[in-house]
C-alpha cells in the first residue's frame, strides 16, 4: 500500500501533502478520506507535527459504527467515465513572432520561424474543461446507505486489502476497516 496515494500534493496544507507520524502510527489524508496503518520507520512522513488532528482522526475511528459494515467486493463501483471533452489540455494558436505564417522576411531573405518550427503554429495551455478540469474523467457517485461519495475516492478505498465500509455515518463520515488499517470518508454534502 502507497501511503501517498491517500494524500494530496497539491494541496497547501502540509499535513495532507505527505503522511503524518503520531503515536506509533502513521496517517495519510487528502482532506476527503483517510487512512492509519501502524508505523514503518520506512515511510518519509511531513516535517509537522500534528497531533490535535491525529487525535481528531482517532476519535472518528473509535466513534465509527463498525456494527454495521458492508464488504467492499459487495458495492457496485461504477468505472469512470470519460468526459467527451477530448485532450484539451493544450491547443494549437496561431504563433506570434511569424503571425500565423510559418516564415518572416527581413531584408531580402526569408527565414523558417524558429518559435514554431515553420508550421505556423504552437500550443499553449489549453482553459480547463468546465466539466472534468481536465482530468477526461466526468464526476460520479457512489451510494453506500443513505449517503453518497465521490467515486474516485471510493475506488481508492477498494485497493486496499478486504475492505469493509460502515453504511451508517458519525458525523457525515464513514469509518472503513481493511487488513492493517482503519480509516474514513467524507460524505458528499459535507
Amino acid at each position: 500500500m502507497n501511503l501517498l496515494d491517500f494524500c494530496n500534493k497539491d494541496d497547501p496544507r502540509p499535513y495532507v501533502n505527505k503522511p503524518i507520524r503520531s503515536n506509533g502510527f502513521l496517517y495519510a489524508t487528502n482532506g476527503h478520506l483517510f487512512v492509519r496503518v501502524n508505523d514503518d520507520e520506512s515511510v518519509e512522513c511531513a516535517d509537522w507535527h500534528v497531533d490535535g488532528i491525529c487525535r481528531a482522526l482517532d476519535e472518528h475511528i473509535r466513534c465509527s459504527n463498525l456494527e454495521n459494515m458492508v464488504d467492499f467486493s459487495l458495492l457496485n463501483i461504477p468505472e469512470p467515465k470519460k468526459c467527451n471533452c477530448g485532450d484539451l489540455d493544450f491547443q494549437d494558436v496561431d504563433c506570434d513572432d511569424c503571425e500565423g505564417v510559418g516564415n518572416f522576411n527581413h531584408g531580402e531573405h526569408e527565414y523558417e520561424c524558429k518559435e514554431c518550427d515553420g508550421t505556423g503554429k504552437v500550443s499553449v495551455k489549453a482553459m480547463p474543461c468546465q466539466t472534468c478540469n481536465n482530468t477526461h474523467t466526468l464526476p460520479d457517485f457512489v451510494k453506500i446507505g443513505e449517503n453518497s461519495f465521490n467515486a474516485k475516492y471510493i475506488r481508492l478505498i477498494a485497493t486496499l486489502p478486504s475492505v469493509k465500509i460502515s453504511t451508517i455515518p458519525v458525523a457525515n463520515q464513514h469509518g472503513f476497516v481493511f487488513d492493517g488499517g482503519q480509516g474514513g470518508v467524507v460524505a458528499l454534502g459535507v
